[in-house]
């Protein structure tokens, strides 16, 4: 995960398409579709590989107005999802782990698959292939298939940030670490 920091420090301030999709963690084609529907200023270059010159700043406005205003953004879903891609991007993976900690606090330290669907709002289909595939960590005994709490939020910060399709409980989750 990359926070807005990383990304000044690490792209100088006129970047390519390319640069865009990755540090969005988004397609080229939703990249190129971004800029021909001006969500992201850029200029037209003559040279075919670097058709588009993006002024870095434009892309952390961008990402800042995704944050402050995530239903103008809504409105366009079935045009071209743009809208929870974002999310990904928008914290530090040490900081969230740390704020999600003090969130959970009160949650049980030992969970099953029901105590995880309860708590994230993810469907049992979807939390036990987490489980079965290792995504999330977790002990097989004789009783079930057990996780942790801390498991569970290591999880959060890393392959379940990945979530393209992010369920309304998470997304309130990200907005409420946002607003913070």
């Amino acid at each position: 995960m990359i926070n807005l920091n990383e990304i000044k420090s690490n792209y100088p301030q006129t970047i390519s398409k390319e640069d865009l999709y990755k540090i969005l963690h988004i397609s080229k084609r939703k990249a190129t579709w971004l800029l021909e529907n001006k969500y992201i200023p850029y200029q037209k270059n003559s040279k075919g590989t670097w058709k588009y010159k993006i002024k870095l700043d434009d892309v952390i406005t961008f990402i800042e107005n995704c944050m402050h205003n995530s239903d103008k953004h809504n409105s366009k879903q079935k045009e071209f999802s743009i809208s929870l891609s974002l999310s990904t991007i928008l914290f530090d993976s040490d900081d969230f782990k740390l704020w999600l900690s003090d969130e959970w606090a009160l949650e049980k330290d030992i969970m099953i698959n029901t105590d995880i669907v309860t708590l994230t709002g993810y469907t049992i289909s979807t939390v036990n292939q987490w489980l079965l595939s290792c995504k999330l960590q977790n002990v097989k005994t004789q009783s079930g298939i057990f996780t942790t709490k801390d498991w569970l939020i290591n999880f959060y910060c890393n392959d379940g940030n990945r979530i393209v399709n992010k369920c309304v409980v998470h997304c309130k989750l990200l907005n409420k670490y946002n607003m913070s």
